[in-house]
């Protein structure tokens, strides 16, 4: 009987332990609307480029991206004057 009782109620606290969990990082970690291009920036950042490929985008306006770049294996994060040297795709 004590088994039936444990097995019903761990998943209900787990499943509120998450929802004050969420809660609790909401109000530690505010969200304001004029940050949202730049977070849905850097989600794209780090959701589709690799370290061999960027993107040119504009410098107050993140959400803005011109190109995405792929450099060719063995050119090594080349500094910005150097892009037409690694013939960047």
């Amino acid at each position: 009987m004590m088994r039936v009782r444990i097995r019903f109620w761990l998943p209900v606290l787990a499943g509120l332990l998450l929802c004050c969990v969420a809660v609790a990082q909401e109000s530690l970690f505010p969200r304001p609307a004029g940050l949202e291009p730049d977070i849905n920036f850097w989600r794209r950042v780090y959701t589709e480029i690799d370290t061999s490929s960027g993107f040119v985008h504009d410098s107050r306006h993140l959400g803005v991206v011109y190109r995405t770049l792929s450099f060719p294996r063995g050119c090594d994060a080349p500094p910005a004057q150097s892009y037409a040297a690694c013939n960047v795709c």
